[in-house]
């Protein structure tokens, strides 16, 4: 690999590669390599970037053109950066695929403005703000802790996340009587109205069916969050909210609730 970037390429260029490049690799291409990181650095330097905005509620993020640092993932000096504007409704998906349209642009002008970008090139600061991998506990919803945009964004920014249902003896569950549930689709918390008669003393994880608009509203830490669909994690199908309830024989008894802990199998 190395004698192949000495004598067959000019430049490396590195995009969505989690693995540190040793630096006798880095410092064999003729030219300082160029890596491709889907955030405005030194925001969200790590393996998630795109993630953490999102989940964060960023309304802005981008894409940053560097060069390859040895030792140290995303900490080179910086040669471009451009904007994205981020849609507070958008999906993970077409976020991620905006980011790769917008990044393959950028490098395409860093490679065109190479050796000017290199001279005018700006080193990080150390202080950074970090997006580390996603471990199976960042897709738990905590009901308690969070409001509804917040648990929007997250599902926005992972896809379908897990919570445990309470209560369910009357079924084939665990030996406690929980359930585990993917919530496979949630409305925008500015898209719905939560009026109907919702108690916002009830406490958090607490449910409410409402059977004219097919949502099953869920309390969290100050509001309610619309969830669209379903899936209990056990089945194969997802299921909107009245096909859960009746289902699962879900009622207002109080011992039937949403938690934030969910037991492993």
């Amino acid at each position: 690999m190395i004698a192949l970037a000495k004598l067959e390429f000019d430049i490396g260029i590195v995009v969505d590669f989690g693995y540190m490049l040793p630096s006798n690799l880095i410092a064999a291409f003729p030219h300082q390599p160029l890596l491709m990181h889907p955030s405005l650095l030194p925001a969200y330097r790590g393996a998630s970037p795109m993630e953490y905005a999102i989940m964060n509620g960023d309304t802005e993020t981008g894409v940053t053109v560097l060069d390859v640092a040895p030792s140290k993932f995303d900490a080179g000096a910086t040669l471009l950066s451009k904007t994205y504007h981020v849609d507070p409704r958008a999906s993970g998906s077409k976020i991620r695929q905006d980011l790769a349209e917008l990044g393959a642009i950028a490098l395409v002008e860093a490679l065109e403005n190479y050796e000017s970008l290199q001279k005018m090139k700006t080193p990080q600061p150390t202080e950074c703000t970090k997006a580390p991998k996603l471990k199976p506990i960042d897709y738990l919803v905590h009901w308690d802790s969070n409001d509804a945009t917040r648990i929007y964004n997250r599902w926005r920014a992972l896809g379908p996340l897990t919570t445990t249902l309470y209560g369910c003896k009357h079924m084939k569950t665990a030996e406690d009587g929980t359930v585990r549930v993917l919530l496979q689709d949630l409305a925008h918390p500015g898209d719905v109205d939560p009026s109907i008669a919702l108690n916002n003393a009830a406490s958090a994880g607490d449910t409410n069916l409402d059977k004219q608009n097919n949502i099953l509203w869920v309390k969290t830490r100050s509001d309610w969050l619309a969830v669209k669909s379903l899936q209990i994690e056990s089945g194969r199908r997802v299921i909107d909210p009245i096909s859960f309830a009746n289902g699962i024989q879900l009622s207002k008894n109080q011992l039937q609730h949403f938690g934030s802990t969910v037991h492993p199998l």
